[in-house]
């Protein structure tokens, strides 16, 4: 006996019931449209929390050049999910390069240190 396989144009039964347990703001409606495949990969990666931010950052980053990236309502729809898990449900897995959570970690960025200076230049004056 087989394994039962995704629709190969649509969303597999698994990824549909993750999608309605999602609140509202945190639903992907152009993904769902056009990349529903992505959204069956989310969704059998949802209880693994570093597996699914890999495959989100691989989605999101451009590791092997030259690629055309999606567009910026996909883009913003998958920054939406990861923004969702991260925050509200595995807040303690990796975190990604634009996480505020990153900043008190490692203290000062390099986009801090043009105010650190310019406060340590009014102390000295």
């Amino acid at each position: 006996m087989s394994t039962p396989q995704p629709p190969a144009n649509g969303l597999n039964d698994h990824a549909r019931k993750w999608l309605e347990k999602l609140p509202p703001e945190a639903q992907p409606k152009v993904l769902l449209e056009q990349f529903p495949r992505i959204l069956n990969r989310i969704s059998s990666l949802w209880r693994h929390p570093d597996e699914l931010m890999e495959y989100l950052d691989e989605l999101l980053v451009d590791t092997r050049g030259g690629r055309a990236g999606f567009p910026m309502a996909i883009a913003t729809e998958l920054v939406n999910i990861k923004d969702y898990y991260e925050m509200n449900l595995h807040p303690d897995s990796k975190a990604y390069l634009w996480d505020p959570r990153r900043r008190e970690e490692k203290g000062d960025l390099e986009f801090d240190r043009g105010d650190k200076d310019e406060k340590e230049k009014d102390k000295k004056s």
